[in-house]
């Protein structure tokens, strides 16, 4: 069922560095990361103005493909462009959008949750816990609500779906962000 409406506002962002990132957040709030890198997938925090992964060495702005910065009031999504000029240079920037919602114009919404892959996990002897299924998939990311991953009890990404209304009164998804991680069970 379609969810009321509600408040958003959308604006560009450029990045040339990890310092232009870190200017785009507020440093009072706590975010989840998810980091596309070129070699590999984190999923961490970003609290008192600064980034935390499992590998935080891995988090190279050079290997951001796409970047993901979320909470409940708002995200930054950014993704690499390639840019080459007449001298056949290439520059690498990321190109973002932030969405807020609880201000701008009003839009039609569905919130989703997306079970994510694993059925099993352990801890990492720290604030993370790694995810994963016999056949070798893995995924280690923040430990949510002090809780592991079983078959009945599966972590997942709640995303937030907007949608415009056409001419005509149909409604067509234009974009999707990330909300949360949260715990699902086996009831729900």
């Amino acid at each position: 069922m379609l969810e009321l409406k509600i408040k958003t506002s959308v604006s560009s962002l450029l990045a040339n560095n990890m310092k232009d990132i870190e200017d785009s957040l507020d440093q009072d709030k706590e975010y989840f990361v998810v980091a596309y890198l070129d070699n590999a997938l984190l999923i961490g925090r970003y609290q008192t103005g600064r980034f935390s992964f499992h590998d935080s060495t891995a988090f190279v702005f050079d290997y951001i493909q796409k970047l993901r910065i979320f909470n409940l009031d708002e995200e930054l999504l950014f993704w690499r462009v390639s840019i080459t000029n007449i001298d056949s240079i290439i520059t690498n920037k990321l190109f973002g959008r932030k969405r807020f919602d609880t201000q701008g114009e009003e839009v039609y919404y569905k919130d989703v949750e997306q079970i994510l892959l694993g059925t099993n996990s352990e801890s990492t002897g720290s604030d993370f816990i790694r995810i994963f299924e016999q056949r070798g998939f893995e995924l280690i990311m923040p430990l949510i609500e002090n809780t592991s991953v079983t078959l009945e009890t599966r972590y997942a990404v709640k995303t937030r779906n907007y949608l415009e209304q056409w001419d005509n009164g149909q409604l067509s998804y234009n974009d999707c962000r990330f909300l949360d991680f949260v715990v699902k069970s086996g009831e729900e």
